[in-house]
Protein backbone atom coordinates (compact mmCIF):
# COMPACT_ATOMS: atom_id res chain seq x y z
CA UNK A 1 0.00 0.00 0.00
CA UNK A 2 1.10 3.47 -0.83
CA UNK A 3 2.35 5.54 2.47
CA UNK A 4 0.85 8.66 1.16
CA UNK A 5 1.08 11.01 4.49
CA UNK A 6 -2.58 12.67 3.80
CA UNK A 7 -4.35 9.00 3.85
CA UNK A 8 -6.62 8.57 6.53
CA UNK A 9 -8.04 6.03 8.50
CA UNK A 10 -11.25 7.00 10.26
CA UNK A 11 -11.68 4.91 13.62
CA UNK A 12 -14.98 6.63 14.42
CA UNK A 13 -18.50 7.49 12.87
CA UNK A 14 -22.08 6.90 13.64
CA UNK A 15 -24.08 6.20 10.85
CA UNK A 16 -25.14 2.65 11.70
CA UNK A 17 -26.79 4.49 14.90
CA UNK A 18 -28.49 6.49 11.80
CA UNK A 19 -29.17 3.88 9.85
CA UNK A 20 -31.23 2.00 12.99
CA UNK A 21 -33.36 5.46 13.90
CA UNK A 22 -35.11 4.67 10.42
CA UNK A 23 -33.02 6.91 7.90
CA UNK A 24 -32.84 5.52 4.43
CA UNK A 25 -29.34 6.70 3.40
CA UNK A 26 -27.52 6.02 0.64
CA UNK A 27 -23.79 6.66 1.54
CA UNK A 28 -22.63 6.90 -2.20
CA UNK A 29 -24.02 9.88 -2.52
CA UNK A 30 -23.29 12.90 -1.03
CA UNK A 31 -25.74 13.49 1.47
CA UNK A 32 -27.00 16.57 3.56
CA UNK A 33 -26.57 15.50 6.60
CA UNK A 34 -25.03 12.83 8.70
CA UNK A 35 -21.69 11.36 9.46
CA UNK A 36 -19.90 10.37 6.14
CA UNK A 37 -20.68 9.45 2.44
CA UNK A 38 -18.42 8.25 -0.14
CA UNK A 39 -17.77 11.31 -2.01
CA UNK A 40 -16.70 13.00 1.46
CA UNK A 41 -14.67 10.00 2.24
CA UNK A 42 -12.60 10.14 -0.74
CA UNK A 43 -12.16 14.23 -0.72
CA UNK A 44 -11.06 13.38 2.40
CA UNK A 45 -8.66 11.09 1.63
CA UNK A 46 -10.32 8.09 4.11
CA UNK A 47 -8.95 4.47 2.80
CA UNK A 48 -10.11 2.74 5.88
CA UNK A 49 -13.55 3.75 8.26
CA UNK A 50 -14.70 2.13 10.91
CA UNK A 51 -18.58 2.19 11.42
CA UNK A 52 -19.16 1.84 14.93
CA UNK A 53 -22.37 -0.36 16.31
CA UNK A 54 -23.36 0.75 19.50
CA UNK A 55 -26.52 -0.25 21.45
CA UNK A 56 -27.76 1.81 24.22
CA UNK A 57 -26.43 -0.22 27.45
CA UNK A 58 -30.30 1.42 29.13
CA UNK A 59 -32.17 -1.57 26.77
CA UNK A 60 -32.70 -4.73 28.44
CA UNK A 61 -29.67 -7.00 28.23
CA UNK A 62 -31.13 -9.57 26.40
CA UNK A 63 -31.60 -7.43 23.37
CA UNK A 64 -28.10 -6.11 23.75
CA UNK A 65 -26.55 -9.02 20.96
CA UNK A 66 -29.78 -9.37 18.74
CA UNK A 67 -29.68 -5.14 18.31
CA UNK A 68 -26.11 -5.23 17.58
CA UNK A 69 -26.57 -7.87 14.97
CA UNK A 70 -29.55 -6.12 13.61
CA UNK A 71 -27.46 -2.74 13.44
CA UNK A 72 -24.84 -4.90 11.24
CA UNK A 73 -27.49 -6.10 9.00
CA UNK A 74 -28.53 -2.91 8.27
CA UNK A 75 -24.64 -1.15 7.97
CA UNK A 76 -23.47 -4.41 5.88
CA UNK A 77 -26.72 -3.54 3.33
CA UNK A 78 -25.76 0.57 3.08
CA UNK A 79 -21.86 -0.30 2.28
CA UNK A 80 -23.27 -2.80 -0.19
CA UNK A 81 -25.64 -0.31 -1.53
CA UNK A 82 -23.30 1.69 -4.02
CA UNK A 83 -21.70 -0.98 -5.43
CA UNK A 84 -18.11 -0.16 -6.44
CA UNK A 85 -16.01 2.09 -4.31
CA UNK A 86 -16.36 0.62 -0.66
CA UNK A 87 -16.20 -2.81 0.62
CA UNK A 88 -16.49 -4.45 4.14
CA UNK A 89 -12.72 -5.65 5.52
CA UNK A 90 -12.22 -8.29 7.82
CA UNK A 91 -8.62 -8.03 7.89
CA UNK A 92 -5.86 -5.69 7.80
CA UNK A 93 -4.32 -7.39 4.03
CA UNK A 94 -7.63 -6.64 2.88
CA UNK A 95 -7.89 -3.12 3.77
CA UNK A 96 -4.96 -2.70 1.89
CA UNK A 97 -5.82 -4.75 -0.96
CA UNK A 98 -8.78 -2.48 -0.99
CA UNK A 99 -6.38 0.79 -0.77
CA UNK A 100 -4.53 -0.32 -4.09
CA UNK A 101 -7.59 -0.66 -5.91
CA UNK A 102 -8.83 2.36 -4.40
CA UNK A 103 -11.29 1.64 -2.61
CA UNK A 104 -12.65 2.40 0.94
CA UNK A 105 -12.36 -0.49 3.31
CA UNK A 106 -15.04 -0.44 5.77
CA UNK A 107 -14.24 -2.06 9.23
CA UNK A 108 -17.66 -3.06 11.26
CA UNK A 109 -16.75 -2.37 15.06
CA UNK A 110 -19.13 -2.40 18.17
CA UNK A 111 -18.42 0.32 20.52
CA UNK A 112 -18.94 -1.12 23.80
CA UNK A 113 -18.25 -4.64 25.04
CA UNK A 114 -21.80 -4.87 27.66
CA UNK A 115 -23.18 -5.96 23.56
CA UNK A 116 -22.08 -9.09 24.27
CA UNK A 117 -22.93 -9.83 27.79
CA UNK A 118 -21.29 -12.09 29.29
CA UNK A 119 -21.58 -14.58 26.02
CA UNK A 120 -18.68 -15.75 24.40
CA UNK A 121 -21.24 -17.03 21.77
CA UNK A 122 -22.37 -13.65 21.17
CA UNK A 123 -18.79 -12.52 20.59
CA UNK A 124 -18.33 -14.94 18.05
CA UNK A 125 -21.71 -14.47 16.61
CA UNK A 126 -20.20 -10.43 15.83
CA UNK A 127 -17.28 -12.04 14.63
CA UNK A 128 -19.11 -14.14 12.32
CA UNK A 129 -20.78 -11.33 10.86
CA UNK A 130 -17.96 -9.56 10.20
CA UNK A 131 -16.74 -7.37 13.29
CA UNK A 132 -12.93 -7.03 14.05
CA UNK A 133 -12.76 -4.14 16.78
CA UNK A 134 -14.71 -3.65 19.84
CA UNK A 135 -14.19 -1.30 22.75
CA UNK A 136 -14.45 -3.03 25.96
CA UNK A 137 -16.09 -0.49 28.00
CA UNK A 138 -18.40 2.44 26.81
CA UNK A 139 -19.87 5.30 29.22
CA UNK A 140 -21.57 2.43 31.41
Amino acid sequence: MDRNPAAVFDAHCDTATRLMQGDEIDIGTRLDSGHVDLPRMREGGIFAQVFACWVDPDMPGERWNSNTLKMIARLRKAIEAPGEGIEVACSGSRIEDLASLGKIAAVIGVEGGHAIGRSLEALEKLRENGVRCMTLTWNN
